[in-house]
């Protein structure tokens, strides 16, 4: 069986030897758990690939792979490279500069060739040796295809020169490298990427400890960069949280002082014209969505940041931009954006250290996205503020966190703008448009009729992509729920989120970035993955409550409150699902890992007798943890997570049927039921338990949905107008895919071809998109009802 991945460069630059990570789902029984798999470039050419599985199917078989490749991309091109799961008869071809890692003793060593990394564990030892060779490009013997390099080698930092530094509100300084019970370890090998893991806690000198943190830096095949991912998470007991004064990333470099510094000035003379610049000085590029650093944490106290960001010089007068301006062109803003910044101050967020014996370009993943942030360079030493002092306090919630990337690339001496954009762009596609966010790259996308026939995620039960025959749904899908937009400027605590109110924080409002990673599957638009990955990753790191004093809030996630978790957790809003597509399409165990926790706090609550009675209060609270519990036990097949779900199916809702004729939810509460609810979040109700169905296929389960169904599914319990919650018609699909009778497609026929008609559809995607797929195959509706807004 074969799968494609279609690769498009955004930048009219080359790509070369790009780091390529992806995830490729498989039918179920294709093929074993380790499979030969071979990649092939568009003129059948083998290609380097290595490959392993993520996930399996209950037969064994592999379900997803996930796949590391290195490769060159013209500017502005496409490329197609075939995933075969039958290998040729000659092994995959290695990359020319493969990596490679090895050990002795406490040091790990990474090398390709073009750099060499030795890592140490001991304390006040992370980095012990950063060396790279002078020129970064291979030479290649054509006699013997021996690949050789110069030997002229020079240091990128200077020893034991990385570190990761939090400053306390006392003014204690707390050492990622100083920690005495670090562990280094290989979290991923193969010879296109290895991945290298610190994890630990910040330690003082005094050794006490503050924050568990862990780092991941990653080396990739005939590339001499190295992405640096930083991670913390505060699972400290102190309430509600912790103070920090600021928190940085440290390079002591190797290079001279004197190097110049090279920056981008985004508007520059008359013309505001994009110009590179560079200047002898030390700077910082500052990112905020003010200004005025000097009030920042009076204007900012109580909140926690977001808004519009902006990169800009903080010592804009360095820029010396003396070119004669009229009147009107003097310190404007740009009205049309709502922006208070002087254009004269934006540059780009990359900076570069240009000297005669090496270079070295270093950034600040997405800058503008997670503000406010700061990357600055005193004499040879880069500070990557993930927290500038000048932001005011940093208050750390209990269970809150953060992962955070850092790019730093040697390059040869002298080296020019070209040189710097060209690596900039491959690591992050921005900062052309002020006011446009961040993204990848490369757009990235399989084959989406292959992902069908996967049935992975259910993307098999939306309606198939086929922008002729439903032109305009597809529209009115791109347009409503989908549209081509990457994840807003939102700052450190909001970036991912989904709410626009930075006062009272939010949450993942039920399930809103499933909708984007089921459309990038469902046709293959990279836009969609760029933004469920950024939710996924907000999701993760803010919205889960990792460590809680509290058991009911320990490892969930809260309701709606201020800073996204001063508030109480409840079963109904733990909405996580998109951890699992973000796990399988990037590889990272962490989002599995963060799912897990979920679940295990879901279980506690099922476990716990004050607890079991709020999932039973009502079909949300009982609905939306069988809906998590279901999806996340295909990742993780733990018995008490089937259990669990059990229990919440006879316990709540056969229980109740049982008492009461029906599924109604008395209210406020069992001993004092003045009312009997049968409606609120009973969307949730169903979809859990007919996943619950989807997993086991029990028929006495089957028979229990399909007896409450018959009074549900009529023409006046549908909604047609109004709040989206009452609009659910994936209820009707449950009962069609449980017993393939169009019966029950039909009984809401009638409401639903009203609300489709509608140009302002009151019905959402996690509550009809199951059901459209099937108006559309048996005739309920049509292309040509479709109104665009």
């Amino acid at each position: 069986m074969k799968q494609k991945l279609i690769l498009e460069n955004r930048v009219h630059l080359p790509l070369k030897s790009q780091p390529i990570r992806h995830g490729v789902p498989w039918p179920q029984g294709v093929i074993r758990p380790e499979p030969p798999l071979a990649a092939f470039a568009e003129d059948g050419a083998p290609i380097p690939l290595a490959s392993r599985t993520l996930n399996g199917w209950p037969d064994g078989s592999a379900q997803w792979s996930l796949l590391d490749l290195a490769l060159d991309l013209g500017p502005s091109a496409t490329r197609v490279i075939t995933i075969d799961t039958v290998a040729s008869d000659k092994p995959a071809p290695l990359p020319i500069n493969a990596v490679k890692v090895s050990q002795t003793g406490d040091r790990l060593t990474v090398e390709n060739g073009l750099t060499e990394i030795v890592f140490g564990s001991r304390p006040g030892c992370l980095v012990e040796s950063w060396r790279t060779s002078n020129d970064q490009s291979p030479v290649i013997s054509r006699q013997s295809s021996v690949v050789s390099h110069q030997h002229s080698t020079q240091r990128v930092v200077e020893d034991n020169g990385v570190d990761v530094f939090l400053t306390d509100s006392e003014g204690t300084v707390f050492s990622a490298a100083r920690c005495s019970t670090k562990k280094v370890w290989i979290e991923d090998a193969n010879p296109l990427r290895v991945v290298v893991r610190v994890d630990g806690k910040h330690e003082a000198p005094d050794g006490r400890t503050l924050l568990d943190f862990w780092l991941r830096f990653t080396v990739t095949a005939n590339r001499g960069d190295v992405k640096l991912t930083y991670h913390y998470h505060n699972l400290e007991k102190q309430e509600p949280g912790i103070t920090l004064h600021s928190m940085a990333i440290q390079l002591r470099t190797a290079l001279p002082a004197s190097a110049q510094r090279a920056i981008v000035h985004s508007c520059r003379t008359r013309d505001f014209r994009i110009e590179p610049y560079r200047l002898p000085e030390d700077i910082e590029i500052v990112t905020s969505n003010t200004p005025n650093l000097e009030t920042y944490p009076e204007t900012h106290k109580g909140l926690t940041g977001g808004g519009l960001g902006r990169v800009f010089l903080r010592q804009h007068e360095l820029l010396r931009d003396h070119a004669p301006k009229p009147w009107f062109l003097r310190n404007v803003v740009d009205f049309k954006f709502g922006n208070v910044f002087s254009p004269e101050w934006f540059i780009w967020s990359y900076l570069g250290l240009v000297s005669e014996v090496g270079s070295l370009l270093v950034l600040g993943a997405n800058m503008v996205g997670l503000h406010p942030k700061s990357l600055a360079v005193n004499g040879s030493v880069v500070r990557y503020s993930i927290w500038p002092d000048w932001a005011g306090p940093m208050e750390i919630t209990q269970g809150e966190g953060r992962t955070l990337e850092f790019f730093a690339g040697p390059l040869p001496p002298d080296a020019t703008d070209e040189h710097l954009m060209n690596r900039y762009f491959s690591w992050e596609f921005g900062n052309i448009y002020g006011h446009h966010a961040i993204r990848p790259p490369l757009k990235i996308s399989m084959d989406a009729d292959h992902v069908r026939r996967c049935g992975v995620f259910a993307i098999e039960k939306l309606p198939a992509f086929e922008p002729k025959q439903h032109f305009a749904f597809e529209r009115k899908v791109r347009n409503v729920w989908t549209p081509d937009e990457a994840s807003p400027a939102h700052g450190h605590w909001h970036y991912g989120d989904l709410f626009l109110n930075y006062e009272t924080g939010a949450n993942n409002e039920e399930m809103v970035g499933l909708v984007w990673f089921q459309e990038y599957l469902r046709t293959g638009r990279s836009e969609c993955l760029d933004r469920g990955l950024s939710q996924a990753q907000h999701i993760a790191d803010v919205d889960i409550v990792a460590y809680s004093n509290d058991p009911y809030q320990n490892g969930g996630m809260c309701a709606h409150g201020p800073r996204h978790n001063h508030c109480a957790a409840y079963p109904s809003h733990m909405w996580f699902t998109e951890l699992l597509f973000a796990y399988a399409l990037t590889g990272d165990a962490e989002f599995k890992k963060a799912a897990v926790r979920v679940c295990d706090c879901l279980t506690f609550w099922v476990n716990d007798k004050t607890g079991f009675g709020h999932i039973c209060a009502d079909g949300r609270e009982s609905g939306q943890p069988l809906i998590n519990l279901a999806w996340t036990y295909q990742f993780a097949p733990e018995p008490r997570f089937l259990d669990a779900m059990w229990k919440i199916v006879r316990g709540s809702f056969m229980a109740k049927v049982e008492k009461y004729g029906q599924l109604i939810y008395p209210k406020p509460r069992e001993d004092l039921p003045l009312i009997m609810d049968a409606s609120y979040g009973e969307w949730a109700a169903w979809e859990g338990l007919f996943w619950v169905w989807e997993l086991t296929k029990d028929e006495k389960l089957k028979q229990f949905i399909l007896s409450q169904l018959e009074w549900r599914l009529t023409e006046e319990r549908m909604g047609t107008h109004g709040f989206f919650r009452s609009t659910d018609y994936n209820v009707a699909a449950y009962a069609y895919y449980m017993t393939g009778d169009p019966q029950w497609l039909q009984c809401v026929a009638r409401p639903f071809r009203a609300v489709f008609r509608s140009a302002n559809w009151s019905i959402g995607w996690i509550k009809a998109m199951y059901f459209i797929k099937l108006a559309f195959e048996h005739g309920i509706v049509r292309d040509d009802d479709v109104l665009l807004p």
